[in-house]
């Protein structure tokens, strides 16, 4: 190849140009083109990206899709895959493409059980719509990273028609070294069948940004630990929880949307920090001999904590009957009721130091201030007012 000073047309080293015209050149000879297109076309056999087009058009998909496929969260997995609702650089970069019609844990599972022959590795899931239909659930292996783009990856999981109880969409029941990250499940159930029903199940490595749209059954998260930022909202429940038995959580939250009374947000978990449950009918409860809730929020709840143990910075916002029951260990919290005519601040709760009752019935009922006498506790009331640690 020859680059001729002074202009901007290329020729061959017998000096024939590449081009039917110029200077300036704009237009490639036939051969050259198609010798052109031949070796761009094994460039994009070397990465796996299906030829979509001929002709020129393949010069901008080749260049678009290269840039796909280095830049970002794909260039560090092992396997990418996208959905046939993916927008078309997806589908153009990724190894698997998955149609909206197919069972979606069905294909998974073939990249999991490969990715586990050679020792574990990172699947990359790019934003668009994977269906659950069958009675298949993911099947996890040691050192798997599953990853979406983003919270419009979405999971539907609409198997339950079908559904049998007991079984959840993911377990990792005796896996290790495990994480999940940046997804959106939605399940959509309308008649719950009987027994109990988890979305994600012991989960033990580490979640983060997975959100769950829970339409039915006992528990969206149940047993899983190490999580940051995820959040559940439930639709259409009974006697649902957000997060049941779940360990190490930190800015989670619970909103329930339905009319039901009988939502829980947080169920027996520990170590929860920054984390809200609105509007449901108890925020926080049975952390009975587990403990640890700091700078947590029950808000808009008909009982906001109940039966824990060692709160720190917790604010019951809002709680139309209770804020704080049945709870020990119980420091520098809030409990706040904005009317007045009902509620009370703390019942039965026991270990007080630095907490306050404000715009509630009664501020502090048959509590007993075992870690600090009454001065350490205050109550605005604007009915009621004390009836001091009895």
């Amino acid at each position: 190849m020859h680059y001729p000073d002074g202009d901007n047309i290329i020729t061959d080293n017998d000096g024939a140009s590449w081009f039917t015209d110029g200077p300036p050149a704009t237009t490639l000879k036939a051969d050259v083109m198609n010798a052109l297109v031949g070796e761009l076309a094994n460039i994009l056999k070397a990465y796996n990206i299906p030829i979509k087009n001929s002709g020129n058009d393949t010069f901008d998909q080749i260049a678009t899709a290269l840039i796909a496929r280095d830049q970002g969260k794909t260039r560090e997995a092992s396997v990418v895959i996208a959905s046939s609702d993916s927008d078309e650089n997806a589908r153009l970069t990724a190894d698997v493409v998955i149609s909206t019609n197919e069972d979606f844990p069905t294909k998974l599972n073939i990249q999991i059980s490969e990715l586990a022959s050679r020792g574990g590795g990172k699947i990359f899931l790019a934003k668009g719509t994977y269906n659950v239909v069958s009675n298949i659930s993911i099947v996890y292996s040691d050192n798997i990273q599953i990853e979406g783009e983003d919270r419009n990856t979405v999971i539907i999981d609409s198997r339950y028609s079908t559904y049998i109880p007991g079984q959840w969409l993911i377990n990792f029941t005796g896996i290790s070294n495990v994480i999940l990250k940046s997804l959106t499940i939605k399940n959509q159930i309308t008649a719950p069948p009987s027994g109990t029903i988890y979305a994600l199940f012991n989960i033990n490595s580490y979640i983060e940004d997975v959100t769950i749209e829970h339409n039915g059954g006992n528990y969206a998260f149940g047993y899983c630990n190490n999580m940051i930022n995820c959040g559940v909202i439930l639709n259409y429940c009974t006697a649902c929880s957000g997060f049941n038995l779940c360990d190490n959580l930190t800015n989670c939250y619970v909103k329930n949307n339905t009319v039901s009374v009988s939502e829980i947000g947080f169920e027996s978990c520990r170590y929860v920090t920054s984390s809200i449950a609105e509007s449901c009918y108890i925020g926080f409860t049975g952390t009975i001999s587990r403990g640890g809730l700091s700078s947590c929020v029950a808000k808009t709840c008909a009982y906001g904590f109940n039966s824990c143990y060692y709160l720190s910075s917790c604010i019951s916002d809002r709680s139309n009957v209770r804020g704080f029951t049945s709870c020990y260990g119980v420091n520098a919290c809030l409990s706040n009721n904005s009317t007045a005519s009902a509620g009370l601040g703390y019942k039965d709760c026991h270990g007080f130091m630095g907490n306050r009752a404000t715009i509630i019935l009664s501020g502090f009922t048959s509590c007993t201030p075992e870690w600090g006498s009454s001065a350490n506790a205050a109550a605005d009331t604007a009915a009621g007012g004390w009836n001091l640690f009895s």
